[in-house]
């Protein structure tokens, strides 16, 4: 398309032709040529400020599509594949059938359509079955590079790729993932797109791929010694496939099923591809089969169009049989077995044993579905298979497949969640004295690992033989035994931030609680997202003398019946036995029955030499002997102590020696005491003792790798480390501090308990250590400890000038982070010993270790108790906690499980050995869609539908009929109320849907407030007339203390009302139904509610809040409005006035806001441009923002100015594109549970870090409004790692191959398409993509894929990623305009540039290798010309941490530059000298820079789960 126009050349117009792509590129010329104009006078009077939106993604979907046995790691890991929509976790069973968490992979950048897995058999893996492998395969087993698993991942991707993958273990633990992909065809539509099915051959001699119609691509595959071969030939090589060719195959309908058959015996390299389809209304089977041997353009079709069974209409299940080309097609009520395909296939009917009715009738109106199947590890070389079903129900049943007798099926129990695809049996052991474990992943609902049958150790004649001496019943063997759940907290459609509840103390938790509704009938549930350990409880004892514990210790039983504990109450001592087996609590024991001092309370307790234990009272030393089975724990010895009381003590058993802490007449002091066996007597010696200044807190002994310590505590806040002696007496003063300063005014910062952890890396020879220490005020302290080789400092060490030098022991920094109220109790981990600790405050129970250098690395992670049984339970203040030992005779799970007291119970548990996602569930009825918290009321309100069936009798019998019942239920919050029952509940009448749910406080007489529950419901689209109500119900006390709520009022509305809010602090409701707004004021004179204020909005109202007199709405269509409440100055029928204040600038499909007040500038208070002083008062007080998220996977910064012009529109400073709709958005002040306890306050340049976004799907996101300055280095640090991501993914085998084209529209008659050769390595780079490129179906095509790259750089691959490389060699302008984000000006015009994908930057500077991760990227920049890069980078950290350039040159050439010349071999000339040094201090600058940048982020970058 060309215009004609008149242009001026020469002083003359003429006329020209012009195009518009010329008229286009003008234009935006223009536009960049332009400088930015000043505002008009309709336009906003203020700049608007430059901010950026940090997005990180804090708690990952808990959603599981598959779940895949492999070994992609090694052929000794037993492992187990959880594929999300868009990741993959990577998990290793244990011998118990728990599973630990390995690594998550979710750099993909697309969704995941399917996934199988590639390689070996299992059964040549598993090493029960070895003995069935061939010579041949038993020597490949031997000879197999261990790099390389026998077993890929293979996904289809919605990017149309075709990808594999294994992964490797480093020694470290950490997971390098090696990849290839292969492009699908990409210009088809959706429904014909490849990837929607995928099935691999048995044996992985070839691979299918199937789109949902029409079109399967088929792969020849290599063997995987084949693949082995070409990897480690060639270790350098970057480009290797397994695939060798593809080829097209048309299938004429709808694709319903699709996998390969095991070959039949006596053709052992036939490959049978089974397809099911759907055309005309009718379910077809077509079957392609070739020999492997041979050219896939042999292959052959059987069965073309052969229609199953009318049964099968929709076959929900199709397995393959190990034997005879044999299948099973599960339909909803029956099961076909299908023999012998290629000859004409052989149907034997079965049907299912009893077929069980609907677990939950009214959650649907068909039957419920087969879901999954999966194939269990017995049997296998027999022609007996075994299979497990399961229904979406839970309902499970037992399949055994026989060639000659048929299928029969037997049930199994259920599992207690809703199941979809994601079903599995785990690998745990073939052999009949071995349970099958399975696993299934809830469905909108917590998943479980469950076992049918009993570990060999469990099988006794008291498991075989029922008390009745009958024999255990089929049934109650197949009965699923619960192992352990799989955390789900989807789907989330409501979340709020609530304070913690108070105990009974009152003493509550500073931190916030994350509350949302996960669940669906019948598992709906309120949520309390917690992250940490999880404590799993196995026995549970509840007595009131347990309240007042306030130390434990295990002592053996020398009968080898259990285990004695001791435990020390306020006034005297307890002992009890645990039998071994955990089922039997003893108590009742006294003085007369064993050698202990039960009169008084216990200090401390501990087992020393020679089988004895030895006991420390306020008043005495007791020695008992625990060898003795005659007795329980006889006396052997005491020593008292005359006018002293000992206040603290502690006992070094390696040593046999005690430290009193002792009060006497003329102090405090340290005594040293010697406690020997001497044949039949004891003797006690002092060794000497040390006054103390004020009263004794804490004496502890400790051990610094190869130093023993003495702590010891006063209550002035002292604390002392004394070095002990090899004969155990007391020596020098290490280190002297006091930890009273820096605590808060008037909080008393004594130590209570003390404990050394250690890491387990090593940092230049040095063994890196912490003094932690648990104070009074509820802080964690901790002073950073180093032992190195030798005496003295190691040259250049930055830290030196901050530590203090004692022999090989240095002490540095310190730190102090809060985790309660109450004092910190510290307990060393037996189990790991200096590698971990406990930590008990109040209801805080906490793990501690050590992983990074200095105590900046202290991790605290919490410890939450859970039970089964009791997911509801409330965790209580935690006072006392011992590990049990391990002994023989303790049965399995007892020893090393942990005893804690917690409140008035006793509780043995299992604490897991990795962080994880802990719910706790406050089950409820139906499926819960809306939550709040009512503090004033201390109770929780959750409003729920839930579906009811029932029978309605009519002429031809009784029929099924189900509608939906709506209601609200409240649970009570008082203390540690139980949470398993609601208090009280109401029900709104059938149809009725709750929409919205809030509280307001009215203010009557005498200022007397109160508290009313408000429901927002509307009725179900399906009813004809749509209407609205509000109800007002407010609780009260019937008889028994039995709360009750009560209706005290309901409007009605022509329209269903979407969304409640309180105005104001009491007697005010904003009500947003259909397309209209109304407030509400109630009156106290005449006690009513009334109108007085009502407008109309462009589109229902979603989301509505008000802060003042200022009201935020979210719309359906229409985006952000903010109104004003203006009283009207005239009395009118309605006394107050909407007056809209502020609109978006575009068209939003909103869901939710949140509003962020913003510091005022100096350009706040400047008047409008115009001259005007009417519009004063009609805006905000103070220029704020708003966060608006909508449907479309977007996030909005929206700028509200606190002065406003006539235009409403407002300008957009951020445009955030997540991978989720965000459903709602909360602000929390503090720190909730799924985050640790931090020390830190708010960052500079960050202007809000409390914002909390949740997607429907359980994603739960954190949004970081930060400053100008902040953003621009966050922004070049992304940047940075995008263009890193570019090379890795330009880098990875086959993402630039072509994929083959065909036009499946122009073979209608064509049944199989040409032939593509993907292993030709005689082909030059160039004719591979040439031909790659030219790829159509007219002709068979051949290229190469597999071409190995030589010394020359050849292949394809190397090809491709030179022309990436190409960029890093690039001038400084071009990596400039890529990296600085203030150079990307579409980015800064669209407002997308100023949002920080904080996935991305956690993804590469989290972790130990952070520090190098950051520095090798800027080295490769740095190279070259591109010094201008290096420049940026440093002036953005300067200007975002606040540095003096000159200042850190100087810093880093004296400490780094010095560490950075040791060992370096720099004899040579001067210039050679002075050339190394001056690249030294370039690299030591770099480092340096590198750790500034990494310690800032550490912040920002909140682990994700």
């Amino acid at each position: 398309m060309a215009l004609q126009t008149g242009v001026l050349e020469n002083g003359q117009w003429v006329t020209r032709n012009v195009d518009i792509y010329q008229l286009l590129a003008l234009q935006n010329r223009l536009r960049e040529d332009q400088p930015p104009r000043n505002p008009a006078p309709a336009e906003f009077a203020m700049d608007q400020p430059t901010v950026g939106l940090l997005s990180r993604t804090i708690l990952r979907s808990p959603v599981v599509n598959w779940i895949i046995p492999a070994r992609i790691r090694h052929r000794e890991k037993n492992d187990v594949v959880f594929v999300g929509e868009d990741f993959i976790h990577l998990k290793e069973i244990l011998p118990d059938a728990n599973l630990r968490h390995v690594c998550t992979k979710a750099d993909f950048g697309s969704r995941i359509r399917a996934a199988r897995i590639f390689g070996e058999p299992r059964k040549f893996i598993h090493p029960d079955f070895q003995h069935l492998s061939s010579p041949e395969l038993a020597q490949q087993y031997a000879e197999s590079d261990n790099s390389i698993p026998p077993q890929f991942l293979v996904l289809t991707l919605e990017s149309r790729e075709l990808l594999f993958l294994f992964a490797n273990e480093a020694e470290d633990g950490s997971i390098k993932w090696t990849e290839t992909s292969l492009p699908l065809h990409p210009d088809v539509s959706v429904l014909e797109s490849p990837g929607k099915h995928l099935a691999v051959d048995p044996r992985s001699r070839a691979l299918a791929v199937g789109s949902s119609c029409n079109c399967i691509l088929l792969y020849s595959a290599k063997s995987m010694s084949e693949v082995r071969q070409s990897m480690s030939s060639n270790p350098s090589a970057v480009w290797w496939t397994p695939l060798k060719t593809e080829m097209p195959i048309q299938v004429r309908g709808v694709i319903l099923k699709m996998e390969f058959l095991f070959p039949d015996p006596s053709h052992d390299s036939q490959v049978v591809l089974i397809v099911l389809y759907a055309r005309n209304g009718r379910t077809r089977v077509s079957c392609y089969a070739w020999d492997h041997n041979l050219s896939p353009k042999t292959i052959k079709t059987f069965l073309e169009g052969y229609p199953i069974s009318s049964g099968h209409r929709r076959p929900q299940l199709l397995m393959p049989l190990q034997y005879g080309l044999s299948f099973v097609l599960v339909g909803k009520k029956d099961i076909d077995l299908y023999q012998n395909v290629l000859d004409g296939p052989t149907r034997i009917p079965t049907s299912l044993a009893n077929p069980e009715p609907p677990r939950f009738p009214g959650n649907s109106r068909r039957f419920p579905v087969w879901t999954s199947w999966a194939r269990t590890d017995r049997n296998f070389g027999r022609h007996e298979e075994n299979f497990y079903l399961i229904r979406e129900d839970g309902v499970v049943n037992y399949l055994t497949v026989n060639a000659r007798n048929g299928a029969l099926t037997s049930k199994a129990g259920h599992f207690d969640c809703n199941v979809s695809t994601a079903f599995a049996s785990l690998d745990v052991g073939s052999a009949l004295d071995t349970p099958d474990v399975l696993i299934a992943a809830g469905d909108s609902s917590p998943g479980e690992i469950v076992k049918i049958g009993q570990w060999k150790d469990e099988i006794s004649r008291t498991d075989r033989i029922m008390s009745s001496g009958r024999q255990r019943t089929r049934a109650q063997v197949m009965e699923p035994d619960f192992i352990t759940s799989v955390p789900d907290w989807s789907p989330t459609l409501d979340f709020i931030v609530a304070n913690q509840p108070s105990n009974k103390t009152g003493i509550a938790s500073t931190r916030k609680r994350i509350l949302s509704t996960s669940g669906r009938s019948p598992y709906g549930s309120v949520s309390e997202l917690r992250t940490g350990y999880d404590a799993k409880i196995g026995l549970f004892e509840e007595d009131s003398i347990f309240s007042g514990v306030t130390g434990l210790w295990s002592l053996p039983d020398a009968n080898e019946r259990g285990v004695f504990f001791l435990l020390s109450l306020p006034g005297g001592s307890e002992l009890l036995h645990i039998s071994d087996d955990a089922q039997q609590i003893d108590m009742g024991f006294d003085e007369e029955t064993c050698g202990l001092d039960l009169s008084v309370e216990t200090i401390a307790c501990a087992n020393i030499e020679k089988s004895m234990a030895l006991q420390i009272t306020p008043q005495s030393l007791v020695v008992v002997e625990t060898s003795k089975s005659d007795q329980i724990l006889p006396r052997k010895a005491t020593w008292r102590l005359v006018d002293e009381d000992v206040l603290a003590a502690s006992i070094s058993p390696e040593y046999s020696t005690v430290y009193l802490a002792v009060r006497h007449t003329d102090g405090f002091s340290i005594r040293t005491m010697r406690v020997e066996a001497r044949s039949e007597e004891v003797k006690f010696e002092t060794a000497g003792a040390k006054p103390l200044p004020s009263d004794p807190t804490c004496v502890q002994f400790l051990w610094a790798k190869s130093k023993s310590l003495l702590l010891c505590a006063t209550a002035d806040g002292l604390i002392q480390l004394h070095q002990i002696h090899l004969n155990g007496s007391l020596g020098d003063i290490l280190m002297s501090q006091n930890v009273q300063g820096g605590a808060a005014p008037g909080s008393i910062a004594a130590c209570q308990s003390a404990i050394i952890l250690r890491s387990p890396f090593k940092s230049l020879g040095e063994t890196n250590m912490a003094l932690v220490c648990g104070l009074r005020n509820g802080e964690v302290y901790a002073v950073d400890m180093s032992e190195t080789t030798q005496n003295g400092f190691s040259k250049g060490d930055a830290n030196s000038k901050h530590r203090e030098d004692h022999g090989n022991l240095r002490f540095g920094k310190t730190k102090r982070t809060s985790i309660g109220h109450t004092p910190v109790v510290l307990f060393e981990d037996p189990e790991t010993g200096p590698l971990g600790g406990f930590a008990t405050c109040g209801s805080e129970f906490h793990r501690l270790n050590l992983d990074s250098v200095d105590n900046t690395g202290l991790e605290i992670t919490n410890i939450w108790l859970t039970d089964r049984k009791r997911p509801y339970l409330q965790q209580n203040q935690v006072s006392a906690i011992c590990r049990i030992p391990h002994e023989p005779w303790l049965t399995r799970g007892f020893g090393g499980a942990l005893m804690c007291i917690s409140g008035s119970a006793i509780y043995i548990v299992h604490v897991g050995e990795e962080k994880n996602m802990v719910p706790r569930k406050i089950p409820v009825r139906g499926s819960p869609n809306r939550v709040i918290s009512c503090p004033s009321l201390k109770a929780l309100f959750v409003a729920c539908n839930e579906p009811v069936a029932f029978e309605v009798a009519d002429r031809n019998g009784s029929k099924c009929s189900r509608f939906r019942e709506s209601f609200i239920q409240m649970f009570d919050e008082r203390g540690y109320a139980s949470n398993d029952k609601p208090a009280a509940e109401y029900f709104l009448s059938a149809g009725w849907r709750i929409n919205a749910l809030s509280a307001i406080e009215l203010e009557g007489n005498h200022s007397k407030r109160y508290i009313q529950v408000v429901i927002g419901a509307g009725t179900s689209s399906r009813t004809e007339e749509k209407a609205g109500r509000v109800h007002f119900l407010t609780r009260k006390i019937r008889e028994n203390d039995r709360p009750e709520l009560v209706q005290l009022k309901e409007l009605k509305f022509k329209e269903q009302v979407t969304s409640l809010a309180p105005y104001g602090e009491s007697n005010a409701l904003l009500v947003c139904f259909g397309r209209k707004v109304h407030l509400y004021m109630f009156s106290t004179e005449t006690r009513s509610l009334r109108v007085v204020a009502e407008t109309e909005i462009p589109s229902m109202g979603m989301h509505v809040t008000a802060e003042d007199n200022h009201v935020y709405i979210s719309t359906a269509s229409d985006s952000l409005l903010v109104y004003q409440v203006i009283p009207q100055p005239e009395p009118t029928e309605m006394s107050h006035r909407f007056e809209l204040l502020f609109t978006d600038s575009q068209a939003r499909d909103t869901s939710c806001h949140v509003r962020l007040p913003l510091s005022q500038s100096k350009t706040d208070s400047a008047p409008a441009s115009n001259g005007d002083t009417s519009n004063k008062g009609r805006a905000l007080n103070e220029s704020s923002v708003a966060l608006v998220s909508d449907k479309r996977g977007s996030v909005a910064v929206l700028f509200l100015p606190h002065l406003r012009a006539y235009q409403t529109a407002v300008p957009t400073l951020v445009e955030a594109a997540l991978p989720r709709s965000v459903m709602r958005l909360r602000r929390s002040t503090s720190p909730p549970n799924f985050k640790g306890p931090s020390s830190d306050s708010r960052l500079p340049g960050v202007l809000a870090d409390d914002v909390i976004g949740a997607a429907s799907d359980g994603t739960f996101f954190n949004f970081t409004l930060v400053e100008e300055r902040t953003w621009r280095l966050l922004k070049f640090l992304e940047n940075m790692c995008k263009l890193e991501e570019q090379k890795r993914r330009a880098q990875r085998p086959g993402s630039q191959l072509s994929p083959m084209l065909f036009d499946s529209s122009t073979t209608n008659n064509l049944i199989i398409g040409p032939l593509r050769h993907l292993d030709q390595s005689d082909d030059s780079p160039n004719e591979v993509l040439a031909a790659a490129a030219t790829s159509r179906l007219a002709e068979p095509d051949f290229m190469d894929l597999d071409a190995e790259s030589d010394a020359t750089g050849g292949g394809p691959v190397l090809q491709s990623s030179l022309r990436y490389v190409s960029a890093y060699s690039s001038t400084a302008e071009t990596l400039l305009r890529a990296l600085d984000p203030d150079k990307n000006r579409t980015g800064l015009k669209r407002r997308t540039a100023y949002h920080i994908d904080g996935d991305i930057l956690a993804a590469n500077f989290v972790g130990r290798c952070a520090e190098e991760s950051l520095f090798a990227m800027l080295r490769i920049f740095r190279r070259g010309d591109n010094g201008a890069v290096w420049k940026r980078f440093v002036e953005l950290v300067d200007e975002a941490l606040g540095l003096d350039g000159k200042k850190q040159v100087n810093e880093v050439s004296e400490n780094e530059g010095i560490r950075a010349f040791e060992g370096m071999d720099i004899s040579g000339a001067s210039e050679v000298r002075s050339a190394t040094a001056r690249q030294t201090e370039r690299h030591a600058q770099m480092r340096y820079k590198c750790r500034l940048v990494i310690e800032w982020l550490k912040p920002f970058m909140d682990p994700v789960l």
